[in-house]
């Protein structure tokens, strides 16, 4: 969750610089600007979370290789 915390202040900046020439009205913007920055914080996330380059500049472990064991017998299903 922190890459959305990261995010979430540049993402609002740039969708309120991008709504203010639009002059929607404030009871339209405010509730537009909260949903669509929870969208982009949460949709980077995503695309952080799975990008191996991407995880160590947002505080995100590395994933962990699972690699199967040889001598272990092969699972069922």
């Amino acid at each position: 969750m922190l890459p959305a915390y990261i995010l979430h202040q540049t993402v609002i900046i740039a969708l309120a610089h991008t709504a203010k020439p639009r002059a929607l009205p404030p009871l339209l913007e405010g509730p537009l600007l909260v949903v669509l920055t929870f969208a982009a914080c949460f949709g980077g996330y995503e695309l952080i979370r799975r990008a191996p380059v991407r995880r160590p500049p947002f505080d995100l472990r590395r994933e962990a290789r699972r690699l199967p064991l040889p001598d272990a017998p092969p699972q069922a299903g």
